[in-house]
């Protein structure tokens, strides 16, 4: 049985501008302990997805499952991860991931233990004691994701959680995830812009079409972990699914995204100024 199972799942709501059809008739079956990563152009209901496995969201028609229970509602079996983190910067590095867990009713000393455990696996044990605003962007997402799993959810539902971060803390934290996806039987839903990021992180890469959101088209990523953004493979793999992502744009909106872009030397292509920098 699938851990999440998303059945002809539509969603419309109301925007600035009128009525939105976000989602068109999503169906996704997800595996236990799989990494899923949600990718396309802005717009195409990727969050909103996201919203609904959450249960922050009901859908307008379709279901949604997680394994045998319909989602309803947020649960402690689903934990979200958000692009601001959303820590309480009047609580300790400790007690921001023993939060949930003291909702839960756990005992100090399970409390302890789980935080312990988690802020040892996202390399953040020396800044048990710490203010949130002594970390840099890159720890605060550590701490994000270790209260997220101390709650140990059956899905962990990460929202462009690497958005806001510079290059090399994002190549920090992907060996962080891969570490997670070895030690733990977390299943992972992962929203992103970013395509290599999507390569270098997901075992299946699902690509959703322009608004309203539909599944165009997916891939297994069948490249051993530890990956990295520069790999060869990770890089190829990466320009196929980007020359598909464009095919689904309209021709004004392929011109101003190829128009980020300029040669380089050997055949590399680079961003103009800072432009979608990582996005291919």
């Amino acid at each position: 049985m699938a851990s999440l199972s998303i059945r002809g799942v539509s969603r419309r709501y109301s925007g600035t501008d009128g009525d939105v059809h976000a989602l068109d008739n999503v169906s996704l079956e997800i595996e236990h302990g799989e990494f899923v990563v949600l990718i396309g152009p802005s717009g195409c209901g990727k969050s909103t997805l996201l919203n609904l496995i959450a249960g922050l969201d009901p859908p307008d028609s379709g279901e949604l499952w997680e394994d045998d229970k319909r989602i309803t509602g947020p649960g402690r079996d689903r934990s979200v991860v958000f692009q601001d983190g959303a820590l309480f910067p009047w609580l300790t590095v400790q007690k921001n991931v023993e939060f949930g867990l003291k909702q839960m009713g756990l005992s100090p000393i399970e409390r302890k233990r789980r935080a312990s455990f988690y802020l040892k696996l996202v390399h953040l044990s020396q800044f048990v004691d710490s203010s949130i605003h002594e970390l840099s962007g890159g720890m605060k997402q550590r701490v994000a994701i270790a209260r997220a799993l101390a709650l140990e959810p059956n899905a962990l539902l990460m929202d462009e959680p690497f958005a806001a971060l510079d290059a090399q803390t994002r190549e920090d934290l992907y060996r962080v995830l891969h570490e997670i996806c070895e030690r733990t039987p977390t299943t992972i839903v992962f929203v992103t812009h970013n395509v290599r990021e999507a390569v270098c992180l997901g075992d299946r890469v699902i690509l959703l079409s322009s608004r309203p959101g539909r599944i165009h088209a997916e891939y297994t990523i069948q490249l051993a972990r530890p990956r990295f953004v520069d790999d060869a493979d990770v890089a190829s793999m990466a320009r196929r699914i980007s020359d598909v992502l464009k095919e689904g744009l309209d021709a004004s909106r392929r011109e101003e995204y190829d128009a980020d872009w300029v040669p380089a030397e050997a055949g590399v292509l680079r961003p103009v100024d800072g432009v979608l920098g990582d996005n291919i």
